[in-house]
């Protein structure tokens, strides 16, 4: 069988001697070679191994191929419990990009990762909350259930109006951070109404909701 130059740059990615940089080079030429036809099962050999570096390459492609990546979604889902936050950061994004109703157990679990002890991964999970899609969101719910977070979404689904807004202000001052998460996501997902909402968070003495809120006012 004739070696394609994907199977190639895998090999080297592959290396645990190469350097980041060289990686990066050769992440970027693999991604060029999917797009132009290789196939995209062959990912595998990245997305299975087990040195970090190869699993950060495989899950990155993975991300920039939009939908295109719903093939290799089972694969992701162990990724979700990675312990490298790259790892799991670049998961969260597969999931918001190929994910659809038929996941919802996958959406739940990268949603629960508002409670990830990463900075990093809390705020991929809480942006991927602010814009999933609707079809998303009820998939998740229809999974959580009965959880806090079950519960949490549920509230967030059904908050469109200027009720909802006084509902969320509230929740942006609760003392359990989920629920300020969930609220500032809800803020986001209403627009312009939920306007005062962000405006709020990002007076917020929680640093973390605080920069989430003032990116998406784009101060």
């Amino acid at each position: 069988m004739k070696i394609q130059n994907g199977d190639i740059l895998i090999q080297r990615i592959c290396d645990a001697s190469r350097s980041d940089e060289a990686r990066s080079e050769d992440a970027y030429a693999l991604l060029q070679e999917l797009f132009h036809g290789y196939p995209i099962l062959n990912l595998k050999a990245l997305l299975d191994g087990g040195e970090v570096g190869a699993v950060e390459v495989g899950v990155w492609v993975l991300s920039e191929l939009g939908g295109e990546a719903k093939p290799l979604l089972g694969r992701v889902d162990r990724l979700l419990e990675h312990p490298g936050r790259k790892v799991k950061y670049w998961a969260i994004d597969v999931v918001h990009s190929s994910a659809g109703v038929d996941d919802g157990k996958l959406i739940g679990k990268a949603f629960g990762l508002l409670e990830d002890t990463d900075i990093a991964v809390r705020r991929a999970a809480l942006y991927f909350l602010a814009h999933a899609s609707k079809q998303q969101l009820a998939a998740a719910i229809e999974q959580l259930g009965t959880s806090k977070l079950g519960i949490l979404l549920a509230w967030l689904s059904s908050a469109a109006d200027d009720a909802s807004v006084q509902g969320m202000l509230s929740r942006i001052d609760d003392d359990d951070r989920i629920v300020r998460m969930v609220a500032v996501a809800a803020a986001v997902r209403i627009a312009g109404l939920g306007r005062p909402v962000l405006e709020r968070a990002a007076a917020l003495g929680d640093a973390e909701i605080s920069m989430f809120a003032s990116r998406e006012l784009g101060h």
